[in-house]
């Protein structure tokens, strides 16, 4: 894929809370704030909240299967995560290129999980080593 600064790629997904007792069972990351709905309905948040992490590999499964695809290797990634992300919320996971250095096959990506009220539930920035793109040698 030929990259230029300025290009984005946005990809839709809602999480479920069937998605987050997933998540707690792989990561082993069960804090209740993210499995529990009676214990969560008493915090500051009201609910249950997504993994942070769950929200990260959502930018990895973008990076690594559309955008910029396949052979992708994360070299860096800055994360912070500034409101709570709910269940059965439909987010936009955003990435946009922001620099490249096509010699050394690197690229810088902003990257985005938006929340339905626009507020970001996780933003950052990663540096990507571009996939190697093999001649097409097929007839």
């Amino acid at each position: 894929m030929q990259l230029e600064v300025g290009q984005v790629v946005t990809v839709k997904r809602t999480f479920s809370q069937g998605d987050f007792n997933r998540f707690a069972v792989l990561s082993g990351d069960d804090n209740p704030i993210h499995v529990d709905p009676e214990f969560s309905s008493r915090t500051r948040f009201g609910r249950t909240v997504a993994h942070g992490m769950l929200l990260y590999s959502s930018i990895c499964m973008v990076l690594g299967t559309q955008f910029p695809g396949p052979g992708t290797v994360q070299l860096e990634q800055d994360l912070k995560f500034t409101t709570p992300t709910y269940a059965d919320e439909e987010v936009a996971i955003r990435l946009e290129v922001i620099s490249l250095q096509p010699e050394e096959r690197l690229a810088e990506l902003n990257t985005q999980v938006t929340r339905p009220d626009g507020s970001l539930g996780l933003e950052g920035r990663t540096l990507v080593r571009l996939p190697n793109e093999k001649p097409n040698t097929s007839g």
